[in-house]
């Protein structure tokens, strides 16, 4: 959205007209009943709905979804709920067990987070990492910029880009939350049924990596994340517990790893 402000540039303020990062909350529901609030950037809301029932465990593939779509407009999807229609061999009783009220800002995700002991209760931990060349690593931060659309007129989206291990982008969304940002990206993933990609991918993200991003890579079964930013110390203990690759501090010319293998010649 474009809003008007004043802007001071060298001694000066002139007013101008600048764009903003659009934040609106999308709430979820199943079987017509409110499931959870997330606080997002619109677009992409189906692709966000899907991520964050997969990656909190309440499906397991785009088959346990019979339907699902903006309840406001099913036909113009700009409205701010989504209602999902299970498939008839999945246990309405489980999602009830699971349900709570949750409300997730685009800061900090949903809080209440279950331990990591508990994670790995339904998500073992990964085989260790494939290895990866430092040439691979440090050409993804150019690329993920050159494929955030939204991120040049705001400067206020995160980015989340799936590549695969040659360096190829299979898919990119940007919100306002970079957990969103995932969420959307898996989501897509599995929307179109590509689940086996995301075990032979890099999860890219433009901030820092916290404890929910290594969670959600996590459950998605990707092998690696590539922050831009920080990882969190709880990030960097999850990681190790659950056997993810994660790098930190993501240039064009220097990285740091925190678990897994970079080939380097002798």
């Amino acid at each position: 959205m474009n809003c008007t402000i004043h802007r001071y540039q060298k001694g000066k303020m002139e007013k101008r007209s600048d764009a903003v990062a659009p934040e609106e909350p999308l709430e979820i529901r199943i079987e017509s009943e409110p499931f959870a609030v997330l606080l997002r950037s619109p677009g992409s809301d189906i692709e966000l709905t899907i991520g964050f029932l997969f990656t909190e465990g309440l499906i397991e593939e785009f088959k346990d979804i019979k339907a699902i779509s903006h309840i406001d407009n099913p036909t113009t999807p700009k409205g701010n709920t989504v209602d999902v229609r299970l498939s008839s061999g999945m246990l309405k009783s489980s999602i009830k067990d699971n349900a709570r009220h949750l409300f997730a800002s685009s800061a900090c995700g949903v809080c209440g987070k279950a331990s990591i002991d508990r994670i790995f209760t339904s998500t073992p931990p990964l085989p260790y990492p494939p290895s990866i060349s430092p040439e691979q690593i440090i050409s993804l931060p150019s690329k993920l910029r050159e494929a955030q659309k939204i991120f040049s007129k705001t400067g206020g989206l995160h980015a989340a880009g799936l590549f695969d291990f040659k360096g190829n982008l299979l898919t990119l969304h940007e919100d306002i939350g970079r957990h969103n940002a995932v969420d959307k990206v898996i989501g897509n993933m599995i929307q179109e049924e590509r689940e086996d990609e995301l075990e032979q991918s890099l999860l890219v993200v433009s901030g820092r990596a916290g404890f929910e991003i290594v969670q959600k890579s996590l459950t998605a079964r990707i092998p690696w994340l590539l922050a831009i930013g920080a990882p969190s110390s709880l990030a960097v203990d999850l990681a190790r517990k659950g056997n993810l690759g994660l790098i930190g501090f993501l240039k064009t010319d220097r990285f740091n790893t925190y678990h897994g293998s970079v080939k380097t010649e002798i």
